[in-house]
């Protein structure tokens, strides 16, 4: 499938708080489909987000994937979830967060909106446990039988205590997991929701359950790639100079995820596509927010010095 594809995202847009040593916290829109929605608006894709948001926050937070030229439905939230984002003092792979506010999760309200829609490729970005319940993306993914299902598996493995961002076990991943074809979870979560001991092993077993295409990214030390039975590691993409100025890595595996897919939707192998998204994400990463250009942009910065 080349050119322009209808894609449906599915999760909270947040209000992020990010915080870097030495500069001051800078507040702008965030979550999953915020980072994807924004890198598949810059790449020609014909874009519907569904998201819950409190009513006073719409013109703010989603203005931007708006004026981007996604199509946004707010099924209004009492609240707004908030996300505060740290570097901590290990550097790009060091990351300490807390959430403030926690949005309403979704519900009935979301097959209605799903009705009469119709996608190449549904994305599902939840942010935390409870807030896509397995049953919920079970339904939504039978709407679309013909479509792609894409799932990161980062939500439904960390739950809110006070303020803190916790980790958790997920007792419907294997029902969920076994509809979806392409997967990606990073190296500790890829762990914790298969029980492997090895990123390889997890990934191997999340294939079993029938997912197609597995992605377990690991930050500064590249990703790991499973399809047609075989893995391969990939290293993190870097200018021939070796020189990368990181400037922020919130929104990396988001922009990661919806690079690859674009790839795939292009006609892309696999290992190539996991190449493409891996220049993408290291491009995000030398910007604050999110990375919003077109492929060609993407290909001019991967033959710079």
């Amino acid at each position: 499938m080349a050119g322009s594809a209808r894609i449906l995202l599915i999760g909270h847009v947040t209000r992020d708080i990010i915080r870097v040593p030495g500069r001051r916290d800078r507040e702008q829109p965030g979550g999953s489909v915020y980072y994807a929605g924004m890198a598949l608006c810059g790449l020609g894709h014909q874009v519907t987000i569904l998201t819950r948001i409190a009513s006073r926050d719409e013109a703010l937070l989603l203005a931007d994937l708006r004026r981007a030229g996604a199509r946004v439905e707010n099924l209004p939230s009492a609240r707004t979830a908030c996300f505060v984002n740290a570097q901590g003092p290990g550097g790009i792979d060091d990351r300490v967060q807390e959430m403030r506010a926690e949005a309403d999760p979704f519900g009935a309200a979301l097959l209605q909106a799903v009705q009469g829609l119709s996608c190449d490729a549904v994305y599902f970005g939840s942010l935390l446990a409870g807030d896509l319940d397995a049953a919920l993306i079970l339904r939504i993914a039978e709407c679309f039988p013909r479509a792609i299902k894409l799932f990161d598996a980062q939500g439904p493995l960390r739950v809110r205590h006070d303020t803190h961002v916790m980790p958790c076990v997920w007792p419907d991943g294997r029902q969920v997991l076994s509809v979806c074809d392409i997967v990606k979870a990073d190296q500790e979560e890829s762990l914790r929701l298969t029980g492997a001991r090895t990123a390889a092993a997890a990934a191997a077993r999340l294939a079993d359950l029938g997912v197609a295409q597995v992605l377990i990214t690991r930050g500064g030390q590249g990703a790991l790639l499973r399809s047609g039975g075989r893995s391969r590691r990939l290293a993190a993409w870097r200018p021939r100079s070796g020189v990368c100025a990181i400037v922020d890595t919130t929104g990396c595996g988001d922009t990661f995820l919806a690079a690859y897919l674009h790839a795939v939707l292009s006609g892309r192998p696999p290992q190539a596509a996991a190449q493409f998204a891996a220049i993408a994400a290291t491009m995000k990463l030398t910007r604050f927010g999110p990375l919003c250009c077109g492929e060609n942009d993407i290909v001019a910065f991967a033959a710079q010095p």
